[in-house]
């Protein structure tokens, strides 16, 4: 996985931890930023807003930009749509979703509901760690 293109969904959490504080996140978001193909959907960018406004405070033109940003660098797609059985958590069905949509090679979240999961379809569900492991090894 380290020398090739890889295609990658971002769940909520890692783009607030991403630009919240510096650390593991930030790295694995700049990292697919530069070198690799980023997937995103309406849902979890309206998720990421109400994040950054509700619990992190963000003013809305700060949220804005970083939205504007996202979007910018992204391939937005509309969620596959997916039976309800597959996740215990029924409200992050878009986020596997959208890796369906965007025929993604992985997903990489901090959600243990969809960590669990491990791989959906040909869809690979990884920790931050666990993704940037791949990546350098």
């Amino acid at each position: 996985m380290s020398e090739d293109l890889v295609k990658v969904v971002l769940d909520t959490n890692i783009y607030v931890a991403a630009f919240a504080t510096r650390g593991l996140c930030c790295d694995v978001y700049e990292t697919c930023l530069s070198n690799h193909s980023i997937v995103i959907g309406m849902e979890i960018l309206k998720e990421i807003r109400k994040v950054f406004s509700k619990k992190l405070k963000m003013p809305d033109e700060i949220i804005d930009r970083i939205i504007e940003l996202i979007k910018s660098s992204c391939e937005i797609v509309i969620p596959a749509v997916i039976e309800k059985r597959v996740c215990r958590d029924h409200t992050d069905l878009h986020v596997i979703g959208t890796a369906v949509a965007g025929r993604v090679d992985c997903l990489v979240t901090g959600d243990s509901d969809l960590l669990t999961l491990h791989k959906y379809k040909w869809i690979e569900i990884l920790s931050p760690r666990e993704f940037w492991d791949r990546l350098s090894g």
